[in-house]
């Protein structure tokens, strides 16, 4: 076992980085659980951080913490800064199955971390458990105790994912529900997902027992270790405060409990379950009687072996005449080994010396087979691994703005021991069937060779990779699609094709022929016709371009698969269809010279003939056919028998222009003058009024016996009601005279007599 990886940790700025726990996740990242305080004295900081009864001696402004997570080599992947009250201290951290994490600290305070008022007093400790995933979102968290003072130690993944606490509790109120007296221990079991108490359970008698550390077994039970005077929980016949490991079952009553003590002061401080069932446990103690049979000297530290039921099977002390402190103590399953670490005569020290350490390696049986003093890390905290080692936080000191600062200020660097890992690659060319490591090969090939040691940990991984080169005709296809008419070396595709090419190539096994088969596919083309240049009409014209594109541009800018231009020129349109292929189509356009000439309506007279020829450049034709000469004639002559509408049409380059005209057929007359009339108000023949038709220049006088005009007009549409110059006349006969033109021309003139009767 070596060390194969070592990550520095070290901020900027006089502030401690206490480190407090480290871990492997479910997913094989390290996770570093780490404190901030901002201490002026370093004799205030054990080995294993800020002790509580040190909370106010400290020159604080704030215990803050901080998690750090997944160092590399280096440096960190990433960290998050927690913190928030008066106070807040983290004691230890646990992931869930999906790497969440739940984490167990004190709060001193009237607010914690997330500015929730706690339900607590202010001044007093209480434990803040809350869990975040990576990206600092919070799930939940929670204050637990009393109005007295409680403080966290360690946190444990039940086997059904819910969390055991342990906790230090002198309250018998709020959230404790029962006190002993004096320090209790206080056992908690909390829902994973919403930190809600599952169950509790309180040991303890009326003097003092402090927990130190939990551990949970694969069949759910529970041990945990710590200190306690004689009483009732921890009979003993020594004074002074003594050992003890309790085991407890899954739901947490007491299974067995036993007190390991001499005369002086005796605390277990880490303790770990080792194969085969049992436990290796590490503490101090001053005592030189009891279980702590020896003293080198002040505090001592001492490692027992015991078996399933908490009986010592062996047991080491190690120290100086001067205080000694014990760190933290790994079960490595490979070779049934125990790793210790401590720090002989480390209160005593000077500062420069204080990161120095001794480590120990220990048989299953309590043989030593490794042993470094002053020359290790001290290790507050250790986690296995499976690389048959285990991972540390180191405590460390540097120095910041001195003279300014009084002291060198501590931190960690997080530090990884096992079997180290060799990988190799051996990368060789062979010709078709030769032989590499004695076997013999036809195709390239990748293979792996793995070397492991006795607890099945790979310590070699060779891969080797092997070409074989091939001197048979190869055949290497190749897949091209086209867009119809595109370029295909130098020339334009319309059709899919398979063209070969051959390449002869030299290789250290001779010549090799490789066959090139190139695969042309070519799409179909567009269906995009805009027709032959033609001639626009005066109504315009409508130019189409498939539908179902994916993009349409004309000449103008114009989208959309339609145009409809009404002027002359030159139109074009771009389409892209759904494979991006694209083509375009031009079309010439020019303005009709098409004319025609319009016919004014007529009048008729019945049985009479009319004959038109309107001037155009097209085709005429003429409907309805009833009484026309013809219905694509030039000149038509129309026999009307009735009034009708006549409706015709020229035609030319595939443009129409409509014209109707209305000729009204009267009855065959042309004047009727009545010889009498009577203007006697009756209204029967009050008027005397011609009737004309079809007339020109038509003019009417009327005279009486002396020969003086006493009426006249131009109008048939006018009557004489038989006076003159406002008086009616008497009866009177009278002689009228009529001129009028016919259509023709002939000027015609009447004369004639007029009886008017009263």
């Amino acid at each position: 076992m070596k060390e194969t990886s070592i990550s520095y940790f070290q901020w900027s700025g006089r502030v401690n980085h206490v480190i407090t726990r480290v871990k492997y996740t479910t997913k094989g990242s390290m996770i570093a659980l780490f404190n901030t305080p901002f201490a002026s004295r370093q004799q205030l900081l054990n080995i294993y951080g800020l002790p509580p009864e040190n909370y106010g001696k400290t020159q604080i402004s704030e215990l803050d913490y901080i998690v750090a997570f997944e160092p590399t080599l280096g440096g960190y992947d990433d960290w998050m800064i927690l913190h928030g009250s008066t106070s807040n201290y983290a004691r230890d951290l646990e992931t869930d199955a999906d790497d969440n994490l739940i984490i167990v600290g004190d709060n001193i305070g009237t607010w914690d971390m997330f500015r929730y008022p706690p339900p607590s007093s202010s001044g007093n400790t209480q434990l803040l458990i809350f869990k975040i995933d990576y990206q600092r979102n919070l799930f939940w968290h929670k204050l637990y105790g009393g109005s007295n003072h409680e403080n966290a130690v360690a946190i444990k993944k039940a086997r059904d994912g819910n969390m055991i606490v342990l906790a230090q509790s002198q309250s018998g109120d709020g959230d404790v529900k029962t006190a002993h007296g004096g320090k209790d221990i206080w056992l908690l079991k909390i829902n994973q997902y919403n930190g809600d108490i599952m169950w509790q359970k309180t040991f303890g008698s009326t003097a003092d027992e402090i927990p130190t550390d939990l551990e949970i077994l694969p069949d759910g039970s529970m041990v945990i270790s710590g200190m306690a005077d004689p009483g009732s929980f921890a009979p003993s016949v020594y004074s002074g405060k003594n050992s003890f490991l309790v085991k407890l079952d899954e739901a947490g009553n007491l299974t067995w409990s036993k007190v390991f003590g001499g005369s002086g002061e005796d605390n277990i401080q880490r303790f770990i379950p080792v194969n085969g069932g049992g436990f290796a446990s590490i503490g101090i103690s001053n005592s030189n009687d009891g279980d702590y049979d020896s003293n080198a000297g002040g505090f001592d530290v001492h490692i027992f072996r015991h078996d399933a039921n908490g009986d010592i099977l062996w047991k080491k002390q190690y120290g100086r005449a001067l205080d000694d402190e014990a760190g933290d103590i790994v079960y490595v399953p490979c070779n049934d080994a125990i790793f210790a670490s401590f720090a002989e005569q480390y209160p005593n020290l000077p500062i420069d010396r204080k990161q120095k350490g001794a480590g120990v390696g220990l048989k299953s049986d309590g043989t030593v087979f490794f042993y470094k003093y002053n020359e290790m890390p001290i290790f507050p905290t250790m986690a296995p691994n499976i690389r048959g080692g285990f991972l540390a936080g180191a405590i460390k000191y540097y120095t910041y703005g001195l003279p300014y600062w009084d002291e060198p200020l501590r931190s960690f660097d997080m530090v990884e021991y096992g079997v180290p890992l060799v990988k190799t690659i051996r990368d060789t060319t062979i010709c078709n069937g030769e032989r590499v490591d004695e076997k013999q090969y036809f195709n390239d090939t990748i293979f792996y060779d793995t070397a492991r040691n006795g607890c099945g940990i790979d310590t070699l991984i060779r891969t080797t990779k092997i070409h074989v080169i091939n001197t048979s005709d190869s055949l290497v296809t190749t897949d091209t699609t086209l867009c119809y008419g595109s370029l295909f070396e130098g020339a334009s595709a319309t059709a899919s094709f398979v063209r070969y090419d051959t390449t002869i190539s030299s290789t250290i096994c001779g010549p090799k022929k490789i066959i090139h088969e190139r695969r042309v596919n070519v799409r179909s083309p567009i269906p995009l016709e805009l027709g032959k240049d033609t001639v626009i009409c005066e109504a315009g014209i409508s130019l189409y371009a498939p539908p179902n594109m994916t993009g349409y541009i004309w000449q103008d800018g114009s989208p959309g698969p339609t145009l409809q231009p009404k002027n002359s020129g030159t139109y074009w349109v771009e389409v892209t269809d759904q494979y991006g292929c694209k083509t375009s189509d031009t079309i010439k356009l020019a303005k009709t010279d098409l004319y025609l000439e319009r016919i004014n309506d007529t009048i008729v007279l019945s049985g009479d003939k009319v004959t038109v020829s309107p001037a155009t450049n097209g085709i005429l034709t003429w409907r309805p056919d009833v009484a026309l000469s013809c219905t694509d004639c030039p000149i038509v002559t129309v026999s009307p028998a009735t009034t009708n509408s006549y409706k015709f049409q020229a035609a030319k380059d595939g443009c129409i222009m409509q014209e109707s005209f209305r000729i009204t057929v009267t009855e065959r007359f042309e004047i009727k003058i009545p010889n009498a009339f009577t203007p006697n108000r009756d209204g029967i023949n009050d008027v005397f009024r011609v009737r004309a038709q079809n007339l020109l220049n038509y003019r009417i006088e009327i005279f009486n016996r002396w020969g003086q005009v006493v009426y006249r007009s131009t109008s048939v549409t006018e009557s004489w009601d038989g006076s003159f110059a406002g008086k009616a006349l008497p009866s009177a006969t009278f002689t009228y005279q009529v001129h009028y033109q016919r259509f023709n021309g002939k000027a015609i003139s009447l004369k004639g007599t007029l009886l008017l009767i009263r």
